[in-house]
C-alpha cells in the first residue's frame, strides 16, 4: 500500500513540475532554440494537446503557431498542427474562421486522416447539418 502511494505522490509531482516547464515562458523559446532536434516536434504536440485538454485555447494556440511556423515547415506532424488549428477555432464558436481553415486543410491534405471529419464540419458549418 505505502509504495504504490509513494508511486502516486511521485506521480502527481512530476506531473505538476512538468506542467510548470509547460507554463514557463521558456519552454516555448526551447522549442524554436531547438527546433531541428528530433524530439522537438513531440514536446511541441505533447504541449498543445495538454493545453487542448484544459481548454486553454490561447497557449494550445500559441504552441499551434510555433508548430506551423517555418522552424518546423519539413515536420510530419505539420499537417495535424494546422486540423487542430481548425478545431480549436472551431471549438472558440468563430465559425467563419473555421471554416476557411478546414477548407484549407482539405484543399492542402485531402488524403490525410482527418480530411473526413474536416469535410463534415465545413458542411455542418455551411449548411447547419
Amino acid at each position: 500500500m505505502r509504495k504504490n502511494l509513494l508511486i502516486l505522490l511521485i506521480a502527481v509531482f512530476a506531473s505538476y513540475q512538468g506542467y510548470q516547464w509547460l507554463a514557463s515562458a521558456k519552454f516555448p523559446a526551447y522549442l524554436k532554440a531547438h527546433s531541428k532536434e528530433p524530439h522537438s516536434m513531440s514536446l511541441l504536440i505533447k504541449a498543445m494537446d495538454a493545453y487542448v485538454f484544459l481548454e486553454d485555447w490561447p497557449k494550445a494556440l500559441q504552441f499551434i503557431d510555433i508548430c506551423l511556423s517555418k522552424d518546423f515547415k519539413d515536420a510530419p506532424q505539420r499537417p495535424d498542427c494546422f486540423y487542430e488549428k481548425a478545431r480549436i477555432v472551431d471549438a472558440q464558436k468563430r465559425y467563419s474562421e473555421a471554416l476557411v481553415m478546414y477548407n484549407e486543410f482539405v484543399e492542402k491534405y485531402p488524403g490525410h486522416r482527418h480530411a473526413g471529419i474536416a469535410k463534415h464540419r465545413i458542411e455542418f458549418l455551411t449548411h447547419g447539418y
